[in-house]
């Protein structure tokens, strides 16, 4: 039987979680919006890119290299928020590819390219980086571990280009089956494979399935991150905004199919919460093919990401 006293601790405990100042509606609505000034700004970006990549051939690399541009990311997914950064755009050598052929050793010999997929790979990034040079001034051109960025006034958004193979993961299924993706290489040596167009796909599965609730959500806990870096809770690279969208793709649709936008927010930060404690079991990347969590430099760390998960909570019953 209850006592007179834990009744109106009970009932304390629920006025104080009625009454606590938590971040309002209006708030959270206004940042499922996508930014679509930037995507369109995005697009001219990809597009001047390209353009002036072919004009300048490719500088320094052999003849018959054949290449095409793609807009990749959060401007290439529409889950863009406010200040998203540059444009991440990607250069994909078209007239070769790199191969995993594990399931199908035989088909190896009548697939696989004759040269040795690195080499060829850092004779195209070196093109790229050479022409950019040419084209943007070598002062506004910076070569990273991944990506080549560009800081040009004659571009309208700055841009992440990242020059990679095609790649294709050959399946026993049907001969010659494959799943297509992306392959680069690191100065160091290491090896990322990432498959941007399933990526892209099941993005827009995932938002079919939520009644076009998935990308929205996708902005808000962007937005999320954004202001606890802005508050110096968290540091913006350890939630780069490829995790939080993979992050997502983990927490059951029915949460984020959820019409009201608070049930939908507490319900994935409950279901975040709890999974956090295991060290978040059998979460992968949107397109599924990689688990989201490890040691490689392509996964997520575990405490960054409960440190998030945990950030968003505090921020989103104290805002």
């Amino acid at each position: 039987m209850y006592r007179w006293t834990d009744i109106r601790e009970y009932d304390n405990n629920q006025a104080h979680r009625t009454t606590q100042q938590m971040i309002s509606r209006a708030k959270l609505n206004r940042w499922t919006h996508s930014e679509t000034a930037n995507q369109e700004e995005a697009r001219d970006t990809n597009r001047e890119l390209r353009d002036d990549l072919e004009e300048g051939g490719l500088q320094g690399v052999s003849e018959g290299l054949e290449f095409a541009t793609l807009l990749q990311g959060s401007y290439r997914n529409t889950t863009m928020v406010y200040n998203s950064g540059d444009v991440d755009i990607l250069v994909i050598r078209t007239d070769t590819f790199h191969a995993d052929f594990s399931h199908v050793p035989d088909h190896a010999a009548s697939h696989a390219p004759d040269r040795n997929p690195q080499q060829m790979f850092e004779e195209h990034a070196e093109g790229v980086y050479r022409t950019l040079q040419a084209q943007y001034g070598t002062r506004n051109i910076e070569r990273g571990e991944k990506a080549i960025e560009v800081d040009s006034d004659e571009l309208p958004l700055g841009a992440d280009v990242v020059p990679c193979l095609q790649y294709r993961r050959f399946w026993s299924r049907q001969p010659g089956n494959h799943m297509k993706g992306i392959v680069f290489w690191t100065p160091d040596g290491t090896k990322i494979i990432n498959f941007p167009r399933r990526h892209r796909i099941m993005g827009t599965r995932y938002n079919e399935y939520t009644n076009g609730n998935y990308k929205p959500t996708i902005r808000i806990f962007k937005n999320f991150r954004n202001t606890l870096a802005e508050n110096g809770a968290i540091e913006k690279e350890n939630a780069a905004s490829y995790f939080i969208e993979c992050l997502l793709s983990n927490v059951e649709t029915a949460t984020i199919a959820k019409d009201d936008i608070r049930d939908r927010v507490e319900g994935i930060l409950d279901e975040l919460e709890a999974d956090a404690t295991e060290e978040f079991p059998d979460y992968t990347v949107q397109h599924g093919m990689q688990p989201l969590f490890g040691d490689e430099t392509t996964q997520w760390d575990v405490e960054h990401a409960r440190a998030f998960v945990t950030e968003a909570r505090r921020f989103y019953e104290e805002d």
